[in-house]
């Protein structure tokens, strides 16, 4: 997370990680295309370089024994770890 960003007086542009920070790419993601346009046209600073999705999936499906979750910071080196030296 950017502490710039998040900070009480964040700045225009960033001096942490300036290049990081503005060559970020940032997606949505919506129900339906419906909500994509509903949302664009309340967030009149917002925008979409194409109307349609990069990526639609079917009907969602759970799996068992899985969850969705902020990763703590030895789970982040220790999968960084694996995708530098995979066995």
């Amino acid at each position: 997370m950017c502490q710039e960003c998040y900070a009480d007086d964040s700045r225009i542009t960033p001096l942490l990680g300036a290049r990081e920070c503005l060559e970020r790419a940032s997606y949505k993601i919506f129900a339906c295309s419906e909500d994509m346009q509903a949302y664009l046209r309340k967030n009149k600073d917002k925008m979409s370089r194409q109307t349609q999705p990069l990526y639609t999936a079917g009907e969602f499906r759970e799996y068992p024994k899985t969850e969705v979750r902020r990763l703590t910071s030895d789970e982040i080196r220790t999968y960084m770890s694996e995708r530098e030296h995979p066995d």
